[in-house]
């Protein structure tokens, strides 16, 4: 896949203010830990998932980190919510990351996948007959399932072992994967106040 340096530099200083605008939000309300908790992880995941790139974890190991990370991220965020016990729910995701990233099954990651997906797009559906805040915050869920649809199709090409080499496929590809982790990081950028306010 082809480097570029511009794009790795932007995409690390837009994850990092992410992270700090979600700190400070955290630190006034921390609602969002028991309603919405699987924005907060999600931006966690990314922000992981940079540093391995950053500090030069081998292209397997990130790679399969995001793949194993995003999809139990959304599933365990929007499923354990009614714990009410935002810890508990990081400890049980930490632990199964690195199970799942020693198993590294195809079947369990797709299904993982698609079930993360569905439960977006449904939360985003029930989001859309509430308040008109709610309705605000559903389109994020909407980009994430879209963000997820196509980290699917990547981990699957990926997995089928189709030759990249020399491929008319690489560049569109690329910008495809750029602009959807862009339009993601964007409005998460706009959105993630909403989730702070009444």
């Amino acid at each position: 896949m082809m480097q570029y340096d511009w794009h790795i530099l932007i995409e690390q200083i837009a994850i990092l203010i992410l992270l700090i605008r979600l700190f400070f939000y955290a630190k006034k309300d921390q609602r969002i830990f028991y309603s919405d908790f699987e924005i907060p992880l999600y931006i966690v995941v990314l922000f992981m998932n940079n540093l391995l790139c950053a500090f030069g974890a081998s292209n397997s190991i990130s790679f399969y980190f995001f793949h194993a990370a995003a999809p139990i991220s959304v599933l365990l965020g929007i499923t354990l919510r009614g714990l009410k016990q935002p810890l508990t729910t990081l400890i049980i995701i930490l632990s199964l990351v690195p199970l799942h990233l020693y198993l590294r099954d195809y079947y369990l990651t797709v299904t993982l996948y698609i079930l993360a997906i569905f439960l977006l797009l449904r939360k985003a559906n029930v989001m859309v007959n509430r308040s008109s805040t709610e309705i605000q915050k559903s389109s994020l869920y909407i980009v994430l399932a879209l963000d997820l649809l196509f980290s699917l199709k990547v981990f699957v090409i990926a997995k089928a072992g189709f030759g990249w080499e020399g491929s008319v496929l690489i560049e569109p590809m690329w910008w495809i994967s750029l602009i959807i982790f862009a339009l993601t990081i964007i409005v998460l950028h706009v959105k993630l106040r909403r989730f702070f306010i009444a």
